[in-house]
């Protein structure tokens, strides 16, 4: 694989351990959408986040864009290491989810951290209805443990939660968030080397709502 290597084990890792199945499930639904095939779409390939930064130019080397901000304008990232764009990697998207709807996919091999931003469509009804389904759809689900969901705003719910995957255990911690016109994103990172509150911190840390 170009720019680093992992083994096949981590690779099916960083494809499966981005939780966005639960809200985009409950995102689909709600707009009367069929979820699509993934193998539909690995030939799509996402185009890489809109940086806020240039690069710099002339004879001095390249330097590393200090936000960055998902397709959808959703989500402000401002890395806090080096991370790696992993937008165009099929191999690397999550599961279910199409490609066309990943908005942001960052990797940062030293901490096997990954980030990753999905747009949802659109919700139809009630957002109260709609993000207190995706609570009880969280606190019920029995493959997840150290579940943390946090107040929420109106239309924003945030949660954190430790599951297994092999002989893994995948900490993972989310924003969901709708926007004014219904729109609804979702943001995940997750890390099996990290611990749970080391995952919260980052994502809390360097991930803003909104451009």
């Amino acid at each position: 694989m170009p720019f680093f290597l992992i083994s096949h084990k981590d690779n099916d890792y960083m494809k499966k351990s981005i939780t966005l199945i639960i809200a985009s499930a409950l995102a689909l639904a709600a707009c009367g959408q069929a979820p699509q095939q993934n193998a539909a779409n690995n030939s799509a390939s996402a185009t890489s986040a809109a940086s806020s930064a240039e690069l710099s130019t002339g004879a001095a080397p390249a330097v590393e864009p200090t936000v960055l901000t998902s397709k959808d304008n959703a989500f402000r990232f401002n890395p806090d290491a080096s991370f790696t764009d992993k937008s165009s990697e099929s191999s690397l998207q999550p599961q279910d989810v199409a490609a066309d709807s990943i908005t942001l996919l960052q990797y940062d091999e030293n901490r096997n951290l990954t980030l990753t931003a999905v747009q949802n469509g659109k919700a139809k009804g009630e957002v109260p209805a709609l993000l207190g389904k995706i609570k009880t759809q969280l606190q019920g689900d029995k493959a997840l443990s150290n579940v943390v969901i946090d107040d929420t705003a109106d239309r924003r719910i945030d949660y954190r939660f430790v599951r297994k995957d092999k002989d893994q255990n995948i900490a993972e911690s989310c924003f969901t968030v709708v926007a004014s016109d219904n729109s609804i994103a979702t943001i995940c990172a997750s890390s099996s080397d990290m611990s749970l509150d080391d995952v919260h911190d980052f994502l809390t840390r360097t991930v803003k709502v909104g451009a």
